[in-house]
């Protein structure tokens, strides 16, 4: 017993963000903040309307807005929508899920977002993964800008390249590993 209690106390806990409609921090865990800290420091957020959030978490609540209002308010409760983003900080592979926080039956103005933050891996950094195979220095700069969870148009507009020449080292990358 004694060992699934040191499991348990070892085990990360996952960082808590809950946001508003607007964008607007309600509530931020200890893990959460230390973490949007140091990545509002290395990229603060495009949009000065809104709350110091990072990049990718500013990303990631305006894709997840737009997905909320592309459904109808019937269906908002049952289908529950989530977007996903990956982030790389100091060589840890971090994992942003946003989630819809809503009573049922209540309208799109009371709801609330929560991000979920969790470490995808331990002890595994990823420049390491990428000297390990075979991959050139661009199929390497394509990796790391996809695993801070750019998307393909993203990857090619950091690159200035075209969107396919993203999707061909991406299918490079697919056969290499």
């Amino acid at each position: 017993e004694e060992e699934l209690h040191q499991l348990v106390r070892r085990r990360a806990q996952p960082g808590i963000l809950i946001l508003n409609q607007d964008g607007h921090i309600l509530y931020v865990n200890q893990d959460a903040k230390s973490l949007l800290e140091a990545l509002t420091a290395k990229s603060p957020s495009p949009s000065p309307n809104h709350s110091p959030l990072p990049q990718i978490v500013y990303q990631l609540y305006t894709q997840f807005k737009e997905n909320i209002n592309s459904i109808s308010p019937d269906l908002l409760g049952s289908s529950m929508p989530t977007v996903n983003r990956v982030c790389i900080h100091e060589g840890v592979v971090f994992l942003f899920r946003a989630l819809l926080l809503q009573k049922q039956g209540t309208s799109r103005d009371s709801m609330h977002i929560m991000v979920l933050i969790e470490k995808v891996s331990q002890g595994v950094r990823i420049d390491q993964f990428v000297q390990s195979t075979n991959l050139t220095e661009r199929e390497q700069a394509v990796v790391r800008l996809l695993l801070e969870g750019k998307t393909n148009k993203e990857v090619a507009s950091c690159m200035n390249i075209g969107e396919y020449t993203v999707k061909d080292h991406v299918k490079r990358i697919m056969k290499k590993l």
